[in-house]
C-alpha cells in the first residue's frame, strides 16, 4: 500500500501545471527631455554655464533638461496652473550625471547641502527639479528669496528675515503649482523640489547631450 501511495503521489505531481516564473521585473520609466513633453515650460541649465556655484560650466553645451517621463508628464499640471497668472516655469537644473555631482560635492564637502556622490542625489535619478517662476510674455524670472544655489538661510522655505513680502508670495505661488504636480518643496531650499515617489527610480547614468 506504502509504494502504492508513492506512486500515486508521482502521478500527482507529474500531472500538476509548471509553476509560473516569477515576472521580469519592470524597467524603470525613460528619461525624457522636459521641454519636448510640456508645453510652454522654460529651460535654462545653470550648470551648462558659468552662472552658478562653481563659476564655471560642467554641463555639456546644449544640455537637456531630462526627467522620468510620468514625472515630466506631471509637470504640465503645474504649467496649466500658472498660465491664466501670466506665469510659466522655468527649470535649472534637473536630471543630473554622477559625474556632476561629484563636482558639487568637489566643491561643497557638506552632507546637508550636498548628497555624496557615494549615496546618490534625487536629481541623479531623475526625479527632482530645481526651478523658478517666469514671466510667460518675455521669459523673465520673478523675485524670489535668493538667487539659485545660495547657502543663505533666506533660501530655508518660509524664511521672512531680509525677504520681502513679494518673493515670499512668488515662492508660495511655486510650492503651491508644484505640489498640484506631485512634487514635494525641500525645506531647505525654496528651488528644490522631489518627486514624491523618487525612491520607485533608480540612480541612472545618461547623457545631457542633445
Amino acid at each position: 500500500m506504502r509504494h502504492v501511495g508513492r506512486c500515486a503521489l508521482l502521478l500527482l505531481l507529474l500531472a500538476a501545471p509548471p509553476a509560473l516564473a516569477a515576472p521580469p521585473a519592470l524597467a524603470a520609466p525613460p528619461l525624457v527631455d522636459v521641454s519636448k513633453v510640456v508645453p510652454g515650460i522654460r529651460v535654462d541649465l545653470r550648470y551648462a554655464s558659468n552662472r552658478n556655484v562653481i563659476g564655471r560650466a560642467f554641463y555639456p553645451r546644449g544640455a537637456r533638461a531630462l526627467l522620468r517621463r510620468p514625472l515630466a508628464l506631471r509637470l504640465r499640471r503645474a504649467v496649466r496652473f500658472l498660465r491664466p497668472r501670466g506665469l510659466t516655469l522655468l527649470i535649472w537644473d534637473a536630471y543630473r550625471p554622477p559625474a556632476a555631482q561629484r563636482v558639487l560635492w568637489n566643491h561643497t564637502p557638506n552632507a546637508k547641502l550636498v548628497a555624496p556622490p557615494w549615496r546618490g542625489s534625487i536629481h541623479t535619478r531623475g526625479a527632482a527639479l530645481d526651478l523658478t517662476l517666469a514671466r510667460i510674455s518675455d521669459g523673465r524670472p520673478l523675485p524670489m528669496p535668493t538667487p539659485y544655489d545660495s547657502n543663505s538661510a533666506r533660501a530655508r522655505r518660509g524664511a521672512r528675515r531680509g525677504v520681502s513680502k513679494q518673493a515670499r508670495s512668488n515662492s508660495a505661488l511655486l510650492a503651491r503649482a508644484m505640489r498640484l504636480a506631485g512634487f514635494v518643496p525641500y525645506r531647505a531650499e525654496w528651488w528644490h523640489f522631489n518627486a514624491r515617489d523618487f525612491k520607485r527610480y533608480p540612480l541612472a547614468k545618461a547623457s545631457l547631450s542633445p
